[in-house]
């Protein structure tokens, strides 16, 4: 089988345990593809590593990145790629929901810890932020660590879903992976967390 020009790991928090989390991945886009409207039940944070990026909300206003930026979105919000397609660039994102049921399992958070989070990024200005000098190297260690746990245990490098709503993964789609392994991507989703929260209070 052809391998994608584009790259799409995509990681369910089911598969990770980790009930905080939705999905997360990193998507490498080398040409246009479609990425329609679309919304989520948790926050969304996208990380630009490379390239640009535009994204456009329901109310027409539109958010741009350049290599180097993040920015998130509210609950529920629709959004979809600027015109409807990608530019070519390399992005991680986390989606994660304080909300749910057991969302402290598998992480370092308290149910407080995760109200902060989630004030911290309820106040919609749809700002973009400078990745600061700690948040970098986490950010390109979890996409590593997302990359090499996806190729080694899920079904290749699967189509980008535009409609994030599906039924996640098999809980046990790890369970071949070596003990280190899947509890390092948990402890970078968790750094991430934290460091991009103390970075929208500063902002």
């Amino acid at each position: 089988m052809q391998k994608s020009v584009n790259e799409h790991y995509e990681i369910w928090g089911a598969d990770l345990e980790m009930p905080l989390i939705e999905d997360c991945g990193f998507n490498g886009w080398n040409i246009a593809e479609k990425l329609s409207w679309h919304s989520h039940e948790g926050f969304e944070l996208i990380w630009l590593i490379d390239g640009q990026a535009a994204f456009e909300f329901t109310d027409g206003t539109r958010c741009e990145l350049t290599s180097g930026e993040f920015f998130f979105k509210l609950p529920r919000q629709s959004h979809r790629a600027a015109n409807g397609v990608t530019t070519p660039c390399k992005m991680c994102w986390i989606i994660f929901d304080p909300n749910v049921d057991n969302a402290c399992r598998n992480t370092i958070f308290t149910p407080e810890d995760l109200d902060y989070l989630a004030l911290r990024y309820r106040e919609d200005e749809r700002k973009v932020f400078t990745s600061p000098a700690p948040l970098r190297p986490l950010i390109e260690n979890f996409a590593k660590a997302a990359i090499n746990l996806h190729s080694q245990y899920l079904d290749g490098n699967t189509p980008l879903r535009e409609n994030h709503s599906g039924l996640q993964g098999k809980s046990n789609a790890f369970s071949g992976a070596k003990a280190p392994q899947v509890a390092l991507l948990r402890s970078y989703i968790c750094q991430i967390l934290l460091e991009t929260a103390q970075q929208a209070m500063a902002g």
